[in-house]
């Protein structure tokens, strides 16, 4: 009796020690947060130009403030990113932890100061601004797939589309005027992104993405900017909008604009403005273009016929007194100026003829005469251009004679460096002068 009490003793204790071998252990070991991105598809995820050291030319910064991680490095490898350094959950953390990224990685807080470049005519102050996201995502241990960024642009996109139908004069730069572009607050653990603006503004210069194509990354605002387009010759085209334009974030604000050569003018040489307008779409949607006709021109370094001439906008001859008006010529791809324009010594009692003048943008009165193109005094009073008829010693400048034409008419007039010709338009001959 008694070996079978004992035998029943052992049984049970080893039943017991075999229910405490099969209860787990607490693992007090913090486990790393996993982590990728969801729009890879949307987003090319690249280097700027712009170097931004060893570990942030294509890296993700990563922010959670309750386990330590103040831009942390993060790889991308097709849709996962893994942290330089390892980003791990609170022992034993059940509740949820907000985490923010930025794109590329930069050795910043979640929240400080930002300055966008004015002056983005460079590739790589335009294509950082340009790849530049963020993401703002919460999650827990238990969230299934981990931590997943979605990542969007904290800026606005401007695309300007210039026209240019100025020939040889080819398009110096674009800018976007009075646009503030000075965070005192870029706060990238929120979405969106928290950006307080400060009070001062600068003109953009946008990036020539190529030829007639013009983009800007601006800060979100609201706006009323002018478009100021400078040519390689001077001349600055003023585009106003009509109304202020609220600039938004992750949207592109996208206008067309073109550049038409002046016609008579007189001070300045400033015409009337008219308003544009931006139309705006999603930053990876297709651009569409509203366009615009006219605008405010101010001409630069140009040479201009005056004298007994007219263009069709001042037919009216009684009207438009002689000498009182330059008319732009315009500069050919081939290095050649050129006008066509109407021509009638009936215009004037007394200064018959015509002469070419150079003058740059605010040049007035007589020192528009600094630079000009016309018969020297030495030269008879046989100086009509004549079909076929050949005159010389062209004059530089200083009481020079006038230039005159065989017969009222509409005339094509072509400057090719010291080379004249005159040709009345329905006419096979042409009157040359040479140097």
């Amino acid at each position: 009796m008694k070996k079978l009490v004992v035998l029943a003793a052992v049984a049970a204790a080893a039943l017991v020690s075999c229910t405490k071998a099969e209860t787990p252990v607490a693992n007090t070991e913090p486990q790393e947060v996993h982590f990728s991105v969801a729009n890879l598809g949307t987003y090319e995820f690249k280097s700027p130009t712009l170097a931004l050291g060893a570990d942030g030319c294509g890296n993700v910064g990563i922010y959670a403030a309750d386990l330590g991680a103040n831009h942390v490095a993060a790889t991308v490898s097709g849709s996962t990113l893994t942290p330089v350094t390892a980003i791990k959950w609170g022992v034993g953390q059940t509740s949820s932890t907000t985490f923010a990224a930025r794109y590329p990685h930069a050795d910043a807080n979640v929240s400080g100061e930002y300055t966008i470049p004015a002056d983005q005519s460079a590739e790589d102050a335009f294509t950082y601004q340009a790849n530049l996201m963020t993401a703002v995502t919460v999650a827990s241990p238990s969230t299934e797939g981990g931590v997943v960024f979605n990542f969007k642009h904290p800026f606005a996109k401007v695309v300007i589309n210039v026209t240019n139908n100025l020939g040889g004069d080819g398009i110096a730069s674009v800018k976007l005027t009075s646009m503030k572009n000075v965070a005192s607050t870029f706060n990238v653990g929120t979405m969106p992104v928290g950006i307080t603006l400060t009070d001062a503004t600068n003109d953009m210069i946008a990036y020539k993405v190529s030829d007639g194509v013009y983009n800007l990354i601006v800060m979100p605002q609201s706006a009323q900017p002018n478009i100021v387009v400078t040519t390689e010759q001077g001349s600055v085209y003023t585009f106003q909008l009509g109304s202020s334009y609220a600039f938004a974030a992750g949207k592109i604000a996208t206008t067309s604009v073109t550049l038409n050569s002046v016609g008579g003018s007189t001070g300045a040489g400033v015409q009337q403005s008219v308003s544009f307008g931006f139309e705006t779409t999603d930053w990876a949607a297709a651009d569409s273009n509203p366009t615009n006709t006219e605008t405010s021109k101010t001409l630069g370094n140009y040479w201009h016929v005056i004298g007994c001439v007219y263009d069709d906008a001042h037919k009216n001859i009684t009207a438009t007194p002689a000498w009182n008006f330059d008319y732009p010529m315009a500069l050919g791809n081939d290095g050649k100026w050129s006008i066509t324009i109407n021509y009638d010594e009936a215009m004037s009692d007394t200064g018959k003829g015509l002469k070419l003048r150079r003058f740059t943008n605010g040049t007035e009165g007589d020192a528009r005469w600094t630079t000009q193109f016309g018969f020297q005094t030495g030269t008879a009073d046989d100086w009509k251009l004549e079909s076929g008829g050949e005159y010389l010693n062209l004059s530089g400048g200083g009481d020079s004679k006038n230039i005159r034409l065989a017969s009222t008419g509409q005339w094509t007039i072509v400057l090719d460096n010291d080379d004249l010709t005159a040709t009345r338009v329905g006419d096979v001959t042409v009157a040359t002068v040479t140097e």
